[in-house]
């Protein structure tokens, strides 16, 4: 199962029926619904039940979830799914880390101002305790302590001496940030903040970005290779030439994004929103196009080859999805 991504259907879910009431005649529907998400995120890849199956029985639930959501709230039920920022008080125990925090920046400063190369045993010693702080910081300080290991040139592309995979950087703040050639694969990155950044050439290959926002950021020619962004805010996002195949956009929002010349072959797009995006000589064949809306994007000389999309996939005006090599099922 895509655990990321059912996190943030269960979120929207638990805020869905917070608002209508435990007690209301729906919730058991809701719950059927929760049910038969797991069911389908979690079904493993067989010729019994092909990836455009999946994707299409994803999408009736998906529908029927926000045609009840809309029915019970009048709000779609993406509204629901969007990550709220932790804003509760620090306990004791959290301020106490803090303060390690503080003393985990004043040691890796200084360590830094010393040597602009760590030793191989000094290098392991930072990546271990920055795994840990990071798990107990605030979005801010974990910005931080990012930013710090970007400038001393540790989590570089091709070859970054520190390796943040499965690190705790969930709803980190990294707004205009200036990260280019970053080397973020695989973190746990749901929620984050990373409006208007610079992220040229970045490593973000299998990175989790549930529900982030990179609205406006810079990630031209960047490596997004299976990527988890279901519900993610890219709009106005630079992606040209960016290698994003596999990736899983469900429900993700790339309206007027710039994806030219990029590879997106194989992706999940479900009731994605790519409305006056680029899309000029993108490669999406084999992408999931189900319930998709590229409403006045551009499309010259996009691939489709084998993209299944449906009758309800909007695309601009004179464009012909089955000539582009697209294929429309039931």
């Amino acid at each position: 199962m895509t655990r990321a991504l059912f996190g943030y259907y269960k979120q929207g879910l638990q805020r869905l029926i917070a608002a209508i009431g435990e007690e209301h005649p729906q919730v058991a529907t809701l719950r059927i619904l929760q049910q038969r998400l797991v069911e389908n995120l979690g079904a493993p890849a067989s010729a019994d039940t092909p990836a455009t199956e999946r994707a299409a029985a994803h999408a009736d639930i998906l529908n029927t979830l926000n045609r009840l959501c809309l029915e019970l709230t009048g709000k779609p039920f993406s509204t629901f799914c969007e990550t709220v920022p932790d804003t509760t008080a620090l306990s004791a125990a959290t301020r106490e880390t803090v303060l390690s925090f503080a003393e985990y920046m004043h040691w890796l400063t200084a360590l830094l101002a010393r040597e602009k190369l760590p030793a191989p045993a000094t290098q392991t010693t930072i990546q271990e305790r920055t795994l840990a702080i990071l798990g107990n910081s605030t979005p801010k300080e974990k910005g931080q302590v990012l930013q710090t290991l970007y400038n001393a040139g540790l989590i570089s592309t091709p070859a970054p001496v520190i390796l943040l995979a499965r690190a705790d950087l969930k709803r980190v703040q990294l707004i205009e940030a200036e990260m280019n050639g970053v080397h973020l694969a695989e973190a746990d990155m749901q929620g984050a903040n990373l409006v208007a950044a610079q992220l040229r050439e970045a490593n973000l290959s299998r990175t989790i970005l549930v529900g982030a926002n990179l609205g406006w950021s810079t990630l031209a020619q960047s490596r997004l290779v299976e990527a988890e962004l279901g519900g993610a805010t890219l709009t106005g996002v630079d992606l040209r030439a960016a290698d994003g195949h596999g990736a899983n956009l469900i429900m993700a929002n790339l309206k007027r994004a710039d994806l030219s010349q990029a590879n997106f072959s194989g992706v999940n797009l479900l009731r994605a929103h790519l409305e006056e995006a680029v899309l000029t000589a993108t490669d999406l064949s084999g992408a999931v196009l189900l319930w998709t809306n590229f409403s006045r994007a551009r499309l010259d000389g996009a691939k489709l080859n084998g993209a299944t999309c449906n009758q309800y996939t909007l695309w601009p005006e004179e464009f012909d999805p089955v000539a582009a090599g697209a294929v429309v099922i039931a």
